[in-house]
């Protein structure tokens, strides 16, 4: 009599399907950096796979190597690792905060004349002001009409509706939200969409700290924003990704355009930049430096001040981050204005995806550590054969992803 094997859950069978492939690719490539990462899987040494350093792109079959080193390291289900991916995504969380508290205490320096800055740096950052200003331009009433006529709610969740409940039809009837600076505008923001009463507007000074899967390594922290922050945010953002676009970054194309640049960086003496944890290194005082006030001050007032993660509520020193409606808009502007201020009037940003030409590199990574930003240097090409932008890899123009 033969006894029915137990059935094998969705994930274990995704787990299985997953690592098969990867054994499979291993042997295919037949090298010794894929025996390395063959026995180290099929051992399900994990923490010894993660920290595999990238091949050497001068060396021949590099091509197939990256595959294997890099194949899992972004699978959030590897078992067995010594690794507590939320612990780590909230000391980044941290040490990111720190890092903007200290950028916040000197630019509040720099603005009263307490200190100055070396002469280069004083040229970008006046540069870097110029050519936002010219991005922007005046703050108009047909701009603020465009925010206005662009608020909307996203895919995501608010303070007001979660798990099966983010879906529009909710959202279009759910408790409205607002962080004080929001407040006193919460009647004009709701004509016409809610029937609403004082009562059913609440005050919430604070978003929600939320980790979701990233990579192997760690998780990545999102802000669940007020309800109605988050649906003025997005008009925000979506005035801000029209006047870059009239300035020629189109963000809803620029990945592909990125991606083709990263093509050509060997042969077109390209640099390709990503940053660590750039979203959440946007100091406030930063902001307020480099935009022009008014539009600094219109981006505050839809801002969240606060953040309360595992129980504890902090102040915020960063300007946004991931889960306000404008932080990919307005990193894109920074980096991009930096970037052109450096010297490259060529120079395009995706986000914190930066490609700039190869001598305006070095000034650019040194005005961004200036102004707290850190280099991801494994995914940072300088010069070589390989370069990295958007999620495109290229190994002497071929793309090896």
């Amino acid at each position: 009599m033969h006894t029915k094997k137990p059935r094998m859950n969705l994930a274990a069978r995704v787990w299985k399907t997953e690592l098969g492939c990867f054994l499979r690719a291993c042997e295919a490539v037949n090298s010794p950096r894929s025996l390395t990462c063959y026995l180290l899987a099929q051992s399900g040494d994990w923490d010894q796979y993660l920290s595999l350093a990238m091949p050497d792109p001068d060396k021949d079959g590099f091509a197939d190597d990256y595959v294997v080193t890099e194949a899992m390291r972004k699978n959030p289900r590897l078992p067995g690792l010594s690794i507590d991916r939320k612990a780590n995504a909230k000391s980044k969380w941290i040490e990111a905060e720190n890092a903007c508290r200290a950028t916040n205490e000197q630019l509040r320096l720099y603005r009263q004349g307490k200190i100055s800055f070396h002469p280069r740096y004083e040229a970008v950052l006046t540069k870097a002001q110029q050519i936002i200003a010219q991005v922007l331009g005046k703050l108009t009433p047909e701009k603020l009409s465009f925010a206005e006529e662009s608020f909307r709610f996203g895919p995501g969740a608010t303070s007001s509706c979660s798990g099966r409940d983010v879906v529009l039809s909710r959202k279009m009837v759910s408790r409205f939200d607002v962080t004080p600076g929001l407040y006193p505008y919460w009647r004009s923001l709701t004509r016409g969409l809610w029937a609403l009463s004082v009562d059913e507007v609440s005050l919430r000074h604070y978003s929600t700290i939320q980790f979701v899967p990233k990579d192997a390594k760690t998780d990545r922290p999102i802000g669940i924003e007020p309800h109605g922050n988050i649906y003025v945010q997005l008009g925000l953002g979506a005035l801000l990704r029209r006047q870059l676009r009239r300035y020629g970054l189109d963000l809803d194309t620029q990945a592909d355009k990125n991606r083709l640049l990263a093509g050509r960086a060997q042969s077109e003496g390209l640099a390709t930049i990503d940053l660590a944890s750039a979203s959440d290194t946007i100091s406030h005082e930063l902001v307020w430096l480099l935009l022009p006030p008014d539009w600094a001050y219109l981006l505050d007032t839809a801002r969240t001040g606060w953040s309360l993660c595992d129980g504890r509520m902090y102040k915020l020193e960063k300007f946004s981050a991931m889960g306000n409606g404008y932080t990919f808009e307005l990193e894109s502007l920074i980096f991009m204005a930096l970037a052109r201020a450096c010297g490259d009037a060529d120079a395009v940003s995706f986000g914190d995806d930066i490609i700039v030409k190869r001598p305006t590199a070095h000034l650019l990574i040194s005005t961004l550590n200036l102004f707290g930003f850190s280099v991801n240097e494994r995914k940072t090409f300088l010069a070589g054969r390989f370069f990295e932008s958007c999620g495109a890899d290229y190994h002497d123009g071929v793309n090896v992803r």
